[in-house]
């Protein structure tokens, strides 16, 4: 007599859109591997990016933003 094997499929959450099962396997797998193609940050984005925080006010943002392109602020 043989006994019959139980298989436990246990559905965990896509590490990408965060739903199990993934409604877009195909979809997630090509960000996936965009995400580890991605360039690293350079300085002039860096500083952008840190403009672009809530307590940065736009004058600010904008002589930061003149200064490094080397002009005179108004």
């Amino acid at each position: 007599m043989t006994v019959p094997k139980i298989v436990t499929v246990v559905q965990t959450e896509c590490q990408t859109c965060g739903c199990a099962p993934c409604p877009t396997p195909l979809f997630c797998a090509t960000c996936t591997q965009a995400d580890k193609q991605e360039k690293p940050l350079d300085d002039h984005t860096k500083l952008l990016r840190k403009l672009l925080a809530d307590n940065v006010s736009l004058e600010r943002a904008q002589r930061e933003i003149i200064l490094r392109r080397g002009r005179r602020c108004p």
